[in-house]
C-alpha cells in the first residue's frame, strides 16, 4: 500500500523525478522506498525527497479500529479467547475482586503446591504473565514481535507491598540482592531480545530493592527541606508542584535561612561523593526545582549540625523528619544498585522505565529518576519515569521537569499511567488530615492525562530527534484515539523510539494489535517470575486496577463475538 502511494505521489507531484528514478534502477522499474530515496539524491531533488517521506509517515498516523475482533485476535488460539472470556466476565463481579486473594490461598491449601501450580499456568499465570523460564520468556516476546507488538519485559518479584506500614522486612534480608540480580539478569533478556541494534524497554521497581520505610523516611525529608529551602530562597512553598503532606511551615528566621543557603554552598561535595550531577550554585528562585529534586541537597541538609541545632530551637510548626545512621546506610546501598542498573542498561542500549507508587513514597523516587537522568541520559532517554494522571498535581510535575531536563541538558524519558493506589491514597489523606491528592472523578484523570500528553507531544515536536521519548501506558480506548488526533494535528510522525503505547500482558489486546497495524509502537508488558510469587503479586496488581478490569466490557464482549464466530466458522 505504501509502495503504491509513494510511486502516485512521486508521479504526480514530480514526473521528472519519477522518470529519473525509473531510469536509474532496474531498467524503468521502481521496487522499493530505498530505490527512490536514492534516485532523489542522484537527481538532486532532496527537497522532494523529505516531502514524500513526511507524506508517508503521516500517512500511518491513521486511527486504529478497535472493533474488529477478527483480526484483533488472530493470534490467539480459541483457549487462549476462552480463558480471557471467562477472566475479564469473574473480574467485572465485585465479589470475585474483593476476595480472590482468599479464594487463591484456598485453591493453594486444597489443591497442593503441584497441582496449584498447573491449574495457575493453565488460567490466571497464563493469561497475565509470560512465564519463568529465560526461554518462554523470550519466546513469548518472540510471538508478540511477529505480528508487530513490541515486548517490554518486567520482572515479577516477591516484595512487601500493599497498605502502609504492612510486614515489612529486615533490611538485611536477601531477598533484596536476589532481587537485585533478577533485575539485572531482565536487562540480559532484553538485550537477547533487541534485533539490529534496537532499543528495548524494561520495568524497574525501587522496592524491589529497599523497604518501603526507607522510602517513606526519605520523601519525608524531602517534602519537608524542600518546603524549607522554597522559604529560605524565596519561593512560595504552596506553589509547589507536588502533594502536600508536610504541613506548611512557619517562617524560619533569617538565622535559618543563612544555615540553610550555607548548606547549600556545600552542595557540590556532597553530590561528587555520592556520584550525582550537581545543580548549579547558587541556589536562586530561577534554579530551585534543581536543588530540591537533588538528592546531594537533601543529605547535605540532614548532615548540617548548625541547621540542626536551630530548626531544634525554633519551632517552624512541623518536627522536623529526619533518617537514621541505619536508614541512610540503606538508601545509599540502593543507590549504588541503582547505578549499576543505570550504567548495564546504557552500555546495552536498554531503557529502563521505573514505576510509580503510592504519594508517601514517591518523592524519594522521583528524585532518584532525575537524578540518574541527569546522569546516564545524557544522549538518549535510559531511565524513564512513571507519572501517575489520577493526581492533580501531575501536569505541574511534568512541565517541573522538562524544564530542568533543558535547562540541565539531559533526556527526559516519560511513561504516563492513570495511577494504581487511588483508594489507599485517599483513606490516607482522610485519616492523616492533609488534602485529597487524587482527581475528583475518572473524567478529570482522563483529562488530566490528555492535558499532560499534549505537553509531551509539543515538547517532543519542539526537540531534537530522541530527547524525548514517551511510552502512554493506556487501557483507556478514547485516551489512546485522543493522543492519536493530538499527533495528527501536529504533525507528528511517530516513532519507535519517541511515542509508544503500552499495555499489560492479558489486557486490552484489542488495543495493542490494531495499534501496531495501523504504524504505532505498541507495547507488550511481560511480567514474568516464578509461579506462586507471581500470581499474588498480579493478584495485588488486579486489586489495584479493578476500575478498569471493571470497564473491560467492550474487550469481553469482543472475546464473546470472536468465540461464536469460531464456533460457527464465520
Amino acid at each position: 500500500m505504501y509502495r503504491k502511494i509513494l510511486f502516485d505521489l512521486v508521479h504526480k507531484t514530480n514526473p521528472q523525478l519519477f522518470k529519473t528514478a525509473s531510469q536509474v534502477h532496474h531498467g524503468g522499474r521502481l521496487t522499493s522506498w530505498r530505490a527512490v530515496t536514492s534516485s532523489a539524491n542522484n537527481a538532486q531533488h532532496g527537497v522532494l525527497q523529505v516531502e514524500i517521506a513526511s507524506h508517508l509517515q503521516h500517512e500511518s498516523l491513521r486511527s486504529p479500529d478497535f472493533n474488529n475482533h477478527k483480526d484483533a485476535f488472530k493470534h490467539k488460539t480459541t483457549w487462549e479467547v476462552l480463558r480471557a472470556y471467562v477472566i475479564f466476565k469473574l473480574s467485572s463481579m465485585k465479589i470475585f475482586v474483593d476476595h480472590q486473594n482468599t479464594i487463591l490461598r484456598l485453591l493453594r491449601t486444597c489443591l497442593g503446591r503441584r497441582l496449584f501450580t498447573f491449574v495457575m499456568r493453565h488460567t490466571l499465570y497464563g493469561q497475565f504473565l509470560a512465564g519463568d523460564t529465560r526461554a518462554t520468556v523470550l519466546g513469548a516476546g518472540k510471538r508478540f514481535k511477529s505480528y508487530g507488538v513490541v515486548p517490554m519485559y518486567a520482572y515479577t518479584a516477591k516484595e512487601i507491598h500493599g497498605i502502609k506500614g504492612e510486614g515489612e522486612l529486615n533490611y538485611d534480608d536477601p531477598l533484596w540482592q536476589t532481587n537485585f540480580n533478577a533485575l539485572m539478569d531482565e536487562i540480559t533478556i532484553a538485550k537477547e531480545s533487541s534485533e539490529g541494534g534496537e532499543t528495548v524497554k524494561m520495568s524497574g521497581k525501587y522496592t524491589f530493592l529497599v523497604t518501603h520505610d526507607i522510602m517513606e523516611s526519605c520523601t519525608s525529608v524531602i517534602d519537608y527541606q524542600r518546603k524549607l529551602i522554597e522559604l529560605c530562597v524565596g519561593r512560595d512553598a504552596s506553589l509547589s508542584s507536588v502533594p502536600i503532606h508536610t504541613p506548611a511551615l512557619n517562617i524560619p528566621s533569617q538565622k535559618v535561612s543563612e544555615c540553610v543557603r550555607h548548606a547549600l554552598s556545600g552542595v557540590r561535595e556532597y553530590a561528587e561523593t555520592m556520584g550525582l550531577i550537581a545543580p548549579d550554585l547558587p541556589c536562586s528562585s530561577t534554579n530551585i526545582d534543581s536543588f530540591t529534586t537533588n538528592m546531594a541537597t537533601h543529605m547535605a541538609l540532614l548532615d548540617s549540625p548548625d541547621l540542626a541545632s536551630l530548626l531544634k530551637e525554633e519551632n517552624l510548626g512541623v518536627v522536623r523528619p529526619t533518617m537514621n545512621p541505619q536508614q541512610r546506610k540503606e538508601f545509599s546501598k540502593l543507590w549504588i544498585w541503582l547505578q549499576k542498573l543505570a550504567e548495564e542498561a546504557e552500555r546495552n542500549n536498554i531503557s529502563i522505565l521505573m514505576d510509580a507508587e503510592q504519594t508517601y513514597l514517591q518523592l524519594a523516587m522521583d528524585n532518584l529518576a532525575l537524578d540518574l537522568m541527569r546522569r546516564y541520559n545524557r544522549d538518549r532517554p535510559v531511565i524513564h519515569n512513571t507519572y501517575q494522571n489520577y493526581l492533580k498535581c501531575t501536569y505541574s510535575v511534568v512541565d517541573r521537569d522538562f524544564r530542568m531536563s533543558e535547562a540541565e541538558g539531559f533526556c527526559l524519558g516519560l511513561k504516563p499511567v492513570r495511577g494504581g493506589y487511588m483508594e489507599e491514597e485517599r483513606q490516607l489523606a482522610a485519616a492523616q488530615g492533609y488534602p485529597d491528592p487524587i482527581n475528583d472523578s475518572y473524567e478529570a484523570t482522563s483529562e488530566m492525562y490528555e492535558k499532560s500528553a499534549r505537553l509531551i507531544l509539543n515538547k517532543i515536536q519542539q526537540s531534537s530527534p530522541g530527547r524525548v521519548q514517551v511510552t502512554f501506558a493506556t487501557h483507556n480506548e478514547a485516551t489512546v484515539l485522543n493522543i492519536i488526533k493530538m499527533m495528527r494535528d501536529l504533525n507528528i510522525v511517530p516513532h519507535k523510539n519517541n511515542i509508544a503505547f503500552a499495555q499489560l500482558l492479558g489486557m486490552r489486546d484489542h488495543i495493542a494489535g490494531p495499534l501496531a497495524e495501523a504504524g504505532h509502537t505498541a507495547h507488550k508488558l511481560l511480567h514474568y517470575g516464578p509461579v506462586e510469587q507471581s500470581v499474588a503479586y498480579m493478584s495485588r496488581r488486579l486489586q489495584e486496577n479493578r476500575s478498569g478490569l471493571a470497564t473491560a466490557g467492550h474487550e469481553r464482549d469482543l472475546l464473546g463475538k470472536e468465540l461464536k464466530r469460531r464456533m460457527w466458522n464465520r
